[in-house]
């Protein structure tokens, strides 16, 4: 740690580097297992770094900005019928 009024240091590969405390590192892994073949697990030291955190995509704005992506000027009404009609689907077509 710096002197007061300085931030913090460490060093990191041989050289002393400032830390700042308005920043952060984020591990994005798909899971390892079936049907994603290739993928590893992060080992167990590197894995206690790290706090696990589940994110789940907001499938409305992710049609919408696709569709204002190719300038439908209804995209915000398309994406929500859209995504209610996958949905659906996946509810009535799941095993």
């Amino acid at each position: 740690m710096g002197h007061q009024g300085k931030l913090p240091t460490l060093e990191l590969l041989g050289k002393i580097v400032e830390v700042n405390g308005n920043s952060g590192i984020f591990v994005t892994m798909n899971p390892a297992g079936k049907g994603y073949g290739g993928r590893s697990k992060l080992p167990d030291n590197l894995k206690q770094l790290f706090r696990p955190v589940a994110m789940h995509p907001d499938f409305e704005l992710i049609a919408e900005i696709l569709l204002f992506s190719e300038q439908l000027k209804t995209a915000k009404s398309l994406a929500q019928k859209s995504v209610s009609i996958f949905l659906l689907a996946k509810q009535l077509l799941t095993l």
